[in-house]
């Protein structure tokens, strides 16, 4: 997995930075070819309509900032 802020992913060549619709909502999203795993904010996941997924495991993702996110449910089969 790959944490960036804005700056570096503007400043990197490999991340590409955009506008997107996703279930019918509007998100600002980063691409990253590198990245293992995407993820969304739970913000944007209670505005789908999709019922969300416990995962078998968590992750511990530390963010550019020092802090700690954890990760515990998935969506399946989502389409833009």
């Amino acid at each position: 997995m790959n944490a960036l802020n804005q700056q570096e992913a503007r400043a990197s060549n490999a991340v590409v930075e955009g506008i997107i619709c996703i279930m019918g909502h509007t998100t600002r999203v980063l691409f990253d070819p590198g990245a293992t795993h995407s993820f969304v904010s739970a913000t944007f996941a209670s505005k789908l309509e999709k019922e969300s997924a416990p995962m078998k495991f968590q992750f511990i993702i530390s963010t550019p900032l020092g802090t700690k996110l954890i990760a515990s449910r998935c969506f399946n089969n989502v389409k833009s």
